[in-house]
């Protein structure tokens, strides 16, 4: 759509942003994500950091699954509604009845 950016909303656009930053912050400061670990119950700081990464790509798996699955469906729900205005008697020659009562020759000019 114009006008409209790639990317969804702006509060998931911030929340992934803080995400890698806090990523970066781990990464580079390792201990901080050892104590962080050993607060919640895991071992090292490398495994928080996996198993947080493990659930946020599970998520963000699920989103996509379910926008797509949305998308098909309004293509179906469109492919529906096409094929039924395609599907008219007046654009079908071959489904027209024809009247017995009617005279094939009214409808050929007398004068020819």
């Amino acid at each position: 759509m114009p006008g409209r950016s790639c990317g969804g909303s702006p509060a998931v656009s911030m929340f992934s942003i803080l995400l890698a930053a806090a990523g970066l912050y781990f990464v580079w400061v390792p201990a901080h994500s050892t104590y962080l670990a050993e607060l919640v119950g895991i071992g090292r700081g490398a495994d928080l950091i996996l198993y947080v990464w493990v659930c946020i790509s599970l998520i963000l798996l699920l989103t996509l699954h379910l926008k797509l699955r949305m998308q098909m469906e309004l293509i179906t729900m469109l492919a529906r509604k096409l094929a039924v205005i395609d599907a008219s008697p007046t654009k079908s020659v071959a489904c027209r009845r024809v009247d017995p009562a009617h005279n094939q020759s009214d409808s050929v000019d007398e004068g020819s």
